[in-house]
């Protein structure tokens, strides 16, 4: 038999080379904005031990202000890098990302679909990608919500309203979404009766493109916030837009 003392700190010593192996990847993204030099196995070993981290989270997580929320970052490294410079890296800063995190750009790869899909601030802010859904009935609504796994969990439902829904300022309640073709659009209505069933302040969202890289609407009970156009340009940072709360507003 093998003492329980020895598993206990042979496991310790894995997670000791784990953290150090990911502060080595952070340092050489940081400095030279690649991976390159680190071995497959490397890089493969800090994906899994992510997927085990994230596998057990809920669909919704429940943050506590203050916290830094970015719109999409579509794999934009450099101005992800920059940004974290601006505003500070965890575990100073807490830091919540709104989806279509590396699609897109020269950085680019598909995520897992391990994902928390929203976020609560305070339990005063709902946060998520793409918009609200008319099954978010309650908190416990969102709680129940399971993450969608299976290509059959990614054609309708309250997960995918989380993840593709629009706001659109011609419609009071849901309707469906034909620019699309996929989820709903809502409209000031259906924004007022999820904010009264939730009892909160502000819905912030990504998902669309707005040119002054954010925009409230709905008597500013819904904020996108987002990127410009000029993501290429050498002042791209200058127009990306990320939103800082301390709390309810």
């Amino acid at each position: 038999m093998i003492p329980m003392d020895y598993c206990t700190l042979q496991e310790q010593q894995k997670q000791f080379e784990l953290h150090e192996l990911a502060r080595q990847i952070v340092v050489r993204i940081e400095k030279f904005g690649t991976v390159e030099g680190f071995a497959d196995c490397d890089l493969l070993e800090i994906i899994k031990k992510t997927k085990e981290i994230l596998t057990p989270l809920p669909a919704l997580i429940e943050v506590v202000s203050p916290i830094v929320v970015f719109g999409d970052i579509h794999g934009q490294l450099g101005d992800l890098m920059q940004f974290i410079r601006v505003v500070g890296r965890p575990p100073i800063r807490q830091l919540l990302f709104l989806g279509d995190y590396v699609d897109r750009g020269c950085n680019s790869l598909e995520t897992f679909c391990e994902l928390p899909l929203c976020a609560s601030v305070n339990r005063k802010i709902l946060c998520m990608h793409g918009g609200i859904s008319p099954k978010i009935e309650s908190w416990v609504s969102l709680s129940e919500m399971s993450k969608p796994r299976v290509h059959a969990e990614c054609e309708s439902g309250q997960s995918v309203d989380i993840l593709w829904s629009d706001p659109n300022k011609k419609f009071g309640d849901f309707q469906v979404n034909a620019s699309r073709g996929i989820s709903c659009q809502f409209g000031k209505s259906s924004v007022d009766r999820i904010c009264k069933n939730l009892d909160i302040d502000l819905i912030i969202r990504a998902h669309q493109l707005k040119m002054k890289g954010h925009e409230f609407e709905f008597e500013h009970r819904l904020l996108t916030i987002s990127r410009r156009q000029t993501i290429r340009d050498r002042m791209a940072i200058s127009h990306r837009y990320y939103f800082w709360t301390s709390g309810s507003l």
